[in-house]
């Protein structure tokens, strides 16, 4: 393509974000020379991906080495060993986590237990995703290295997001196995508990070396593989999502400037102003529409795990707390916290995120609208359909993050599914005094000396 039809729109040094300063916008509209600032933004994420065997890192010199989209299914030539060693050991305890559910049927961790097997089986799911759409995902940070910028909401974003789950898990990893210590050393609570489950593995009190031995390999699978890559799965789509708001922001301020300069010489933009706007404008909607088919059915699996993860994790409580003789009340109810946090915190982050990509893509309409807000003459036909133009796509509904198509990030969205699960929550809570009030009802029993079981601490840590 000749390079006058590569176009430039220039902006003030006007501040976008905080520490950074935007000077100007260059898009080419076939242009893929690799630019490897997009990498060097999302090198974080993408190097401990490559760390736990789900990003091999063999797309990234150019686009022309991506390939074409029906060859997807040919991954598996340039499939490395180390990611068929963590992907199958991902898989493995994938399918112990599925047949423990069958064997803690009719147990008290229950629960619990579904909880482990919902939460691996989205990070599986996700998983597989991504690790077959890493050439298309190659091909959009390729859309993305067309602009060469850098966000430091970005690092913000995954800072918040990685070093909150991180403290968490950490003080759970520590409050586990200091109560795991507690159990084996303590003679009385040792003997107390007959039977212990883990992963529907019946422990007799004499294999207590056993228990910490699958103890530990339960901590060595989940905290690297199946908590790292949900965690940086997640933290590449918040980058991603963050990216693209970013680059909204910044065309923003240049449709800012031009209304501004327009309204000052009290005439329309040039021709060649809008029709860059309409084309910078589109290829912006293109990256967003392409990076939603990508992600779309793992934001849909993410918001379905906060759902059932809510209401399963209410429903473990106030069942344990009428059922379980061994119920502690306090220790419980900052488990529940803490998991809620979890999954409060994933909901939280993809909802507000794509609404704000949403809210930022459209945000400028208003002001096209009133650029034109005159009737048209004869000299500035052509200019005010390029303007209605602009304004159409601007009001594209595209421009969102959804779910499978079942729903978009949005308020409403948000306030909705908050609305229903504080319902079902309302409703376990009125439920649950009715059986607090028999004699079975753990919470009226003043035990001592009691210690939770270590099947109970596995569970509540798994979920």
């Amino acid at each position: 393509m000749p390079r006058s039809q590569v176009f430039t729109i220039q902006s003030s040094k006007r501040k976008v974000f905080p520490g950074e300063s935007w000077s100007g916008l260059a898009l080419s509209v076939s242009d893929h020379r690799p630019c490897y600032e997009v990498f060097k933004t999302f090198s974080v994420v993408l190097l401990h991906l490559k760390a736990v065997g789900i990003w091999r890192g063999k797309f990234l010199k150019c686009s022309e080495d991506i390939p074409d989209p029906h060859e997807r299914h040919k991954w598996s030539r340039s499939v490395t060993f180390w990611s068929v060693l963590l992907l199958s050991t991902i898989h493995f305890y994938f399918v112990i986590s599925f047949l423990s559910v069958f064997f803690a049927i009719g147990t008290r961790q229950l629960w619990a237990t579904v909880s482990v097997f919902m939460r691996n089986a989205v990070t599986v799911l996700t998983i597989d995703l991504f690790y077959v759409n890493e050439p298309q995902i190659s091909q959009l940070l390729c859309n993305f290295s067309k602009y060469p910028i850098t966000s430091d909401r970005m690092k913000t974003v995954r800072r918040t997001c990685i070093s909150t789950t991180v403290s968490c898990t950490l003080y759970s990893v520590f409050r586990l196995l200091i109560e795991l210590r507690s159990i084996l050393l303590s003679k009385h609570g040792y003997h107390d508990y007959q039977v212990r489950h883990w992963c529907g593995i019946t422990l007799e009190p004499w294999d207590h070396k056993a228990v910490s031995i699958l103890l530990c390999v339960d901590v060595v699978l989940r905290i690297p593989l199946m908590f790292a890559s949900a965690l940086y799965l997640v933290a590449f789509y918040l980058s991603a999502v963050s990216y693209q708001k970013h680059l909204f922001a910044c065309y923003n301020t240049i449709v800012q400037q031009r209304v501004a300069e327009s309204q000052n010489s009290k005439l329309l933009m040039s021709l060649s102003d809008l029709q860059a706007l309409r084309r910078l404008q589109s290829n912006l909607s293109k990256c967003v529409l392409k990076c939603d088919d990508l992600f779309q059915k793992t934001a849909f699996f993410w918001t379905a795990l906060f759902v059932i993860g809510v209401c399963l994790e209410v429903t473990r409580y106030f069942n344990g707390r009428a059922t379980d003789p061994d119920f502690d009340g306090p220790n419980e109810i900052l488990l529940l916290l803490i998991n809620l946090m979890h999954y409060f915190a994933l909901f939280l982050s993809l909802s507000i995120f794509g609404a704000k990509l949403t809210e930022t893509a459209h945000s400028c309409t208003m002001l096209v609208h009133r650029m034109i807000n005159h009737p048209p003459t004869d000299e500035n036909l052509e200019l005010f359909s390029q303007a209605h133009l602009l304004v159409a796509q601007m009001n594209k509904p595209e421009v969102a993050m959804s779910g499978w198509s079942f729903f978009n990030f949005s308020r409403n969205f948000i306030l909705t599914m908050g609305g229903a699960l504080l319902s079902y929550i309302i409703i376990i809570i009125q439920m649950a005094p009715s059986n607090s009030k028999d004699g079975t009802a753990a919470s009226n029993i003043t035990t001592t000396a009691a210690p939770t079981t270590l099947a109970s601490s596995v569970n509540n840590f798994s979920s």
